[in-house]
């Protein structure tokens, strides 16, 4: 006995003693059936027997929770996520508190022009996005503790010589 499928459809083909076919394999749907599920939900009423082609309407969403509440689900989250959730929250304070200061800062102490500040601001961020994707390949080899303190403690040092200046 072997089954033959072409384009959807399944043939089952008895063997030489003549028992009949077996039931064939279920049939996957299409993507084009599986689209229009999503896209126009039949709940009951189409599911009745009715076929005037009404859409039934859709069950009533799960209450949306709170920030609050979403909040305080936070309680039950490994230590670590916060440990990442503050280091991010860290980096991300002093690098746009710094984008916003470089130009003004290079121009009122050092007297470069706004030109000369923005290209160097502009040199400052495509510096930054070749070092992230070039030294991506090495922090993924790294553990997550060893990859976090490579990339924080000198960011720190480096930012707190900066800000006395």
């Amino acid at each position: 006995l072997c089954w033959r499928g072409t384009n959807d459809t399944v043939v089952a083909m008895s063997d030489v003693d003549g028992e009949p076919p077996l039931k064939p394999p279920p049939v996957r749907p299409s993507r084009s059936l599986l689209l229009a599920r999503c896209l126009c939900w039949r709940g009951n009423a189409a599911s009745a027997g009715d076929t005037s082609g009404a859409v039934a309407e859709r069950p009533a969403a799960p209450p949306v929770k709170s920030f609050w509440a979403k909040v305080a689900q936070m309680q039950y989250a490994p230590r670590e996520l916060f440990i990442i959730f503050s280091i991010k929250l860290a980096e991300s304070t002093s690098y746009f508190a710094f984008s916003y200061i470089y130009a003004s800062y290079l121009s009122d102490e050092f007297g470069y022009t706004d030109i000369e500040a923005g290209i160097l601001y502009a040199l400052y961020g495509v510096l930054c996005s070749v070092f992230g994707l070039l030294a991506g390949p090495a922090i993924d080899a790294l553990s997550l503790r060893s990859a976090l303190l490579l990339g924080t403690v000198p960011s720190f040092a480096a930012r707190l010589r900066l800000g006395p200046t």
